[in-house]
């Protein structure tokens, strides 16, 4: 840091240096004036060299900064989804299910988990559960393996008393 900032400050010199000699051998008039002006110029740009540097340096580190916070967010946000995709089918399976039940005559209620398979949620077992005897329950569980896909060995029927 030392070494640039003596440099730039060493090359601000050089140019002052330069550009009085080129001055003093200017001929009067308006190439003095266009002279000057084109000199001014150039030492302006010298004091500003350091900063072309730390500029887009700034920038880029800036931007870095904003692209780290938007991938983050998409993340967090491809994660909600998935989460209100997961909670919807699960739902759904488990309304689907209580709705079957009732057009068999049947009260029960159902609680369905779900695997992740090609970026969807499946259906992948089934708790049911009513006060009817297994038996009974059967064409339910039958038509829960045919209709959701739930293989019949994930599939469990608890019977349990009335309150």
């Amino acid at each position: 840091m030392t070494d640039s900032l003596r440099n730039w400050i060493m090359s601000i010199l050089a140019c002052g240096v330069l550009f009085c000699m080129a001055e003093a051998i200017l001929p009067q008039g308006s190439v003095r004036s266009v002279g000057r002006m084109a000199i001014g110029l150039v030492l302006f740009l010298v004091v500003l060299r350091p900063l072309t540097g730390a500029v887009p340096q700034a920038i880029a580190a800036f931007l870095q900064v904003e692209v780290d916070v938007v991938s983050e967010d998409q993340l967090c946000l491809q994660q909600t989804n998935e989460s209100y995709l997961e909670t919807i089918m699960r739902e759904k399976s488990e309304e689907y299910i209580e709705e079957q039940a009732e057009a068999l005559g049947l009260a029960v209620t159902a609680e369905v988990s779900c695997v992740w398979q090609e970026g969807l949620p499946i259906p992948d077992a089934a708790t049911v559960e009513g006060t009817s005897a297994e038996s009974e329950v059967q064409p339910l569980l039958d038509t829960v393996e045919q209709e959701l896909g739930i293989r019949r060995e994930r599939i469990r029927y608890e019977e349990v008393t009335d309150p």
